[in-house]
C-alpha cells in the first residue's frame, strides 16, 4: 500500500486533479483509463483534459487514451 499513490488515485477519481492525464502518465505509467459512467466528477474533468482522447464508450463505461 502506497498512501501517496492512493491519494493521487483518489484525487483523480473524485475530479480534484484538474490534469489527470499527466498524473496518470507520470505516476501510474498507463496509456488507458477505464471509468464507469457513474463517476461523473472524473468524467467532467476528463472531457476538459486535452491529453485524454475518448477511445471507447458504451452505456456503462468509458475508456480514455492518454496522449504521449
Amino acid at each position: 500500500y502506497d498512501k501517496s499513490l492512493y491519494k493521487k488515485y483518489q484525487d483523480i477519481y473524485e475530479g480534484k486533479d484538474k490534469n489527470p492525464s499527466q498524473t496518470i502518465k507520470k505516476y501510474f505509467n498507463s496509456k488507458y483509463i477505464f471509468s464507469g459512467k457513474t463517476n461523473k466528477d472524473f468524467i467532467i474533468v476528463a472531457e476538459k483534459d486535452k491529453n485524454l482522447e475518448k477511445a471507447y464508450e458504451d452505456q456503462w463505461s468509458l475508456i480514455y487514451k492518454v496522449a504521449n
